[in-house]
Parts: C-alpha cells; sequence; structure tokens
C-alpha cells in the first residue's frame, strides 16, 4: 500500500477538500483550533474538489473554504514554495473572504470569524516564530482581543517542526506526522490512534485514485520537483555568484594595501601597476587620498 504526498497541492485539495472531506477536515479543525474537543460539529465545504479542476490548480496554493456549524468561515492552505509577499497575499484573502460575507444593505452584525491556515511544506516566517504560529487582531498595550468578530491567521511550517520532541498527548502529533512522513508508510501505523487521520489515509490511498487521478498527481508531483530544483539552482548560483565577488573584493583590498606599501617603499607607480594589476588611475588615488575636510573653528563666545 502507498499514500500519496498530502504536501502536494492536488492531493491536499483531495484529502481535505473533497465531497468525502468532512470528517477529515472536521477532525483536523477541533484538534488545530481546540486542543482536540468537538466544538465543529459539522462543516459544509465550498467549491469542493472535483477532477476536472485539476488542471486550474494555482502553482503555489490551493484553497479549501468551508463554513462551520456556528457561521464562522475558514480557509486552508497548502504552500508548497516560499514566495514573494505570501504574507500580504494571506491577508488579502482572508480579507476578501470576509468582505465578500455582505451583500449591499446587509447590516454590519452578519459578519462572522474568518481563520485562514496555512500548511506550508516551506519556510515563511522568520526563524524566530515556531512551527506554529498564530496572529489575530488586538489592542496593541494591553493584548486585549478585538471585540467583534475578526480574522486569524495560522501558519503550520513543516519544516521547522521535530516531530521526535512534540509529545504524542499533542492534538496535532497524528495531523503532523502524517504530512510528514505519509509517502513513507506502507500501512496504516498502528500509532496513529486519531480517526480523522486514519480517514485522511484512506483519502490518501494510491490505489484509490482513477487513472486519469493517478496521471494528474503524477504531473503535480513534476511539477512540484521541477520547482524545488529550480529553487535549488537558484540558490547554488546565487551562493557561487556571492563567493566569487566576495573573493574579488578581497583581491582588490589586497591589491590596493599591496600598492599603498610599495609606493611607501619608494617604488614607482608605473612598477607598481604591473605589480597589482590595478590601473593608473587607481595608483594616483592612492598616491593622492581625497584631503579630509576640516570641521570649522569654533569662535569664541562672547563675554
Amino acid at each position: 500500500m502507498k499514500f500519496i504526498d498530502p504536501c502536494n497541492d492536488w492531493a491536499f485539495k483531495r484529502i481535505f477538500g473533497s465531497r468525502e472531506s468532512e470528517p477529515v477536515l472536521i477532525g483536523f479543525l477541533n484538534d488545530l483550533l481546540h486542543g482536540g474537543r468537538p466544538v465543529v460539529e459539522k462543516v459544509t465545504i465550498i467549491d469542493p474538489y472535483l477532477p476536472s479542476q485539476a488542471l486550474k490548480l494555482k502553482n503555489t496554493a490551493v484553497d479549501v473554504r468551508a463554513t462551520l456549524n456556528n457561521g464562522h468561515e475558514t480557509l486552508v492552505e497548502m504552500q508548497m514554495f516560499p514566495m514573494q509577499s505570501f504574507c500580504e497575499r494571506v491577508l488579502y484573502n482572508g480579507a476578501k473572504c470576509l468582505s465578500s460575507q455582505l451583500g449591499r444593505g446587509t447590516d454590519y452584525s452578519r459578519v462572522r470569524p474568518v481563520t485562514v491556515i496555512t500548511v506550508a511544506d516551506c519556510m515563511l516566517l522568520p526563524a524566530e516564530h515556531g512551527w506554529l504560529s498564530h496572529f489575530s487582531l488586538q489592542e496593541k498595550k494591553s493584548g486585549r482581543a478585538w471585540p467583534a468578530s475578526g480574522l486569524e491567521l495560522i501558519f503550520i511550517e513543516l519544516p521547522k517542526l521535530r516531530l521526535d520532541k512534540l509529545p504524542a498527548s499533542e492534538p496535532l502529533h497524528d495531523w503532523l506526522a502524517f504530512l510528514k512522513n505519509a509517502t513513507d508508510w506502507r500501512s496504516i501505523p498502528r500509532s496513529l490512534h486519531n480517526p480523522a487521520v486514519r480517514d485522511a489515509l484512506r483519502l490518501a490511498r494510491q490505489d484509490s485514485l482513477s487513472p486519469a487521478e493517478s496521471q494528474t498527481m503524477t504531473r503535480r508531483q513534476m511539477y512540484r520537483e521541477d520547482q524545488k530544483n529550480i529553487i535549488r539552482h537558484a540558490l547554488r548560483t546565487g551562493t557561487e555568484q556571492g563567493m566569487q565577488q566576495g573573493m574579488q573584493q578581497g583581491q582588490r583590498k589586497a591589491a590596493h594595501e599591496i600598492a599603498e606599501a610599495s609606493l611607501r617603499r619608494g617604488l614607482s607607480p608605473e612598477l607598481v601597476s604591473e605589480i597589482t594589476g590595478l590601473k593608473m588611475k587607481d595608483i594616483q588615488k592612492i598616491q593622492s587620498p581625497p584631503a579630509r575636510k576640516r570641521a570649522p573653528a569654533r569662535r569664541k563666545a562672547l563675554a
């Protein structure tokens, strides 16, 4: 038995956003938002996954949008790669979801809270933020929460997580193990006791895919690997260029120091230029450094 990679955007939407995903999404939201308590009893998944939508997926994230039994709205995203201005995009998407609740003439009291959950297979926030970050609107000095329905942003950054340091009693433990290790499993581990995670694994079974779905999954996985290789190449190229620039700067600095010492010993500028490879105009600048401006003399105060 093999399982598809839940951190692939297409697979994530299939597992958390399909018509069969309600028990999975309910379990995930209760464990993340309510410490495992069964506060969320029902979800209505908006725009659920359909195989025909596979070619329309965004390159960076897939939204699972759901309305909870208390009227609250939730967006769940899988972020596969870091991107510029991602935090601004998350804020914009949440605000757009919040504003779309009201039509013309609708009373503002009908606004319901929106929670945007980002599961990231990359690092998005600075290193001082842990693997789980929770942001909400509050008063700056006292920390009191904004009294009206608001916007919450939650980030789970998988690369920052040390699963072996996380106690098994943590409500999210089985979910995180699933997200990080599912592709290595060949059966449902006996250590997984969370029934919603076991449901997620059943949706993630590779042999449950139709031929068309399997082909789409393969294409999305190839796309993901291609993007990772592009990022690796860019990082490697940037590092090499940085090292080369550093070496060049170091060589120029050393050449200037040799030129200064040689000129002090009385060598001719022409010979110094030949030795160091510096141009004559650079040698002349070393010979005649720009005069420092003297500070204006202070006038004596009148008695």
